[in-house]
């Protein structure tokens, strides 16, 4: 499994019941977004919301190819991407 967590967006105050991840491979998260989970390798779609966002109609989704025993990071700082962690495992 790797780990997989939500960063933050600078002057925007984080919103745990709005931001965070919402799927994974388009299942939800049950009772909602969640700052951090672990996902299986291979390649994964992830539902999210970045701090100061709206949505109307979904939540946007980034795919990424995950590898065990890594730890990423949805960067929401300007155009959102998933980034591996240095040494964050």
């Amino acid at each position: 499994m790797a780990q997989l967590t939500m960063g933050s967006r600078p002057g925007y105050p984080p919103m745990p019941k709005y931001d965070g991840i919402w799927s994974v491979d388009g299942r939800d998260i049950p009772k909602g977004p969640v700052q951090s989970i672990f996902v299986a390798s291979g390649e994964r779609s992830i539902g999210y919301l970045c701090p100061g966002w709206i949505s109307m109609d979904g939540f946007p989704s980034l795919s990424h190819t995950f590898v065990a025993g890594e730890h990423y990071e949805i960067n929401c700082e300007k155009e959102p991407y998933i980034q591996l962690v240095p040494g964050g495992a």
